[in-house]
């Protein structure tokens, strides 16, 4: 038997007190809990978890061009190749924000030059199999528009 219930006449979903007080767990609660959560961890400047969507479009286009995610990853805090692999090739659904502005800070400055390194041939040859497109072939990286 369940304590907590929201009272029939509450409203899922809209506050926090559903979720708090009365301890209901239902999906809607708990989404509205997270969604709170996460924007007020992001007011307060504490680092939260983002779509990867745009950070893996960017390690993509650098793959394009020869960026191996192991040379990536020896510019990011704490990361090895696999796991900038992950991300790239679309495992993971969220990365932390700041790993997301260190790609972007990375993929600023490396997306004009093509890495000619030994290796670079390879990463550039997975890349065309998997179909990503290179730096300048996209109009709006952050939101996934490609040139026409």
């Amino acid at each position: 038997m369940d304590r907590f219930v929201c009272p029939a006449d509450h409203k899922h979903a809209t506050t926090s007190t559903c979720y708090v007080h009365h301890r209901c767990r239902c999906d809607a609660c708990r989404h509205a809990r997270n969604t709170y959560e996460r924007t007020r961890r992001r007011f307060e400047g504490i680092d939260v978890w983002v779509p990867s969507g745009p950070t893996a479009r960017r390690l993509q286009a650098l793959a394009t061009i020869g960026w191996s995610s192991k040379k990536i990853a020896a510019e990011l805090d704490g990361f090895t190749g696999s796991t900038v692999a992950l991300i790239r090739e679309g495992n993971q659904a969220e990365v932390r924000q700041s790993t997301a502005r260190q790609v972007a800070t990375i993929y600023r400055r490396l997306a004009t030059t093509p890495n000619t390194a030994p290796g670079s041939r390879q990463t550039r040859g997975w890349a065309r199999k998997h179909g990503w497109s290179s730096p300048m072939d996209w109009a709006d990286i952050e939101n996934g528009v490609l040139d026409a």
